[in-house]
């Protein structure tokens, strides 16, 4: 749905534009092509571009404060689900928890990680992985 957006700010600029080439030199054509069409298509490529940096930096931030303020614990594999991602050819795997604190409640929570895939046999339901766990947000990182 998403993929149409710039075919139609292409559109927009194309019926915006005169059509009477007698009344209109071709400078003021490209012009208006270039207002009413590329102008918005590059500012949606521009946000596009910053949208995808800014999911990678809050991703990294995110881990890393969970690798600062948290906690390691065991959780018990519920199940495994693709999320029909790769990266660099690994598998980004969901999983459901049950996450076994060294102090405290016994949770369930859900995460997502990137899985090599010659060690994905090694991931199964109902296996115990150590985990590193945020206390307050329950996010979670498999070691």
């Amino acid at each position: 749905m998403l993929m149409w957006i710039p075919f139609g700010f292409l559109m927009i600029g194309l019926l915006q534009l005169p059509t009477s080439v007698s009344k209109v030199s071709a400078p003021e054509n490209v012009s208006a092509f270039i207002e009413y069409a590329l102008l918005p298509l590059l500012v949606l490529f521009a946000l596009s571009f910053l949208f995808i940096i800014l999911s990678f930096v809050v991703s990294g931030y995110q881990k890393w404060q969970i690798r600062k303020h948290g906690k390691p614990g065991v959780a018990k594999i519920l199940q495994m689900y693709e999320t029909g991602s790769t990266v660099n050819q690994h598998p980004l795997v969901g999983f459901k928890l049950e996450v076994y604190p060294n102090s405290g409640a016994i949770f369930k929570t859900e995460a997502e990680q990137v899985i090599n895939r010659i060690a994905l046999p090694g991931f199964q339901k109902g296996m115990r992985v150590k985990i590193i766990y945020h206390p307050k947000t329950r996010q979670v990182l498999i070691s």
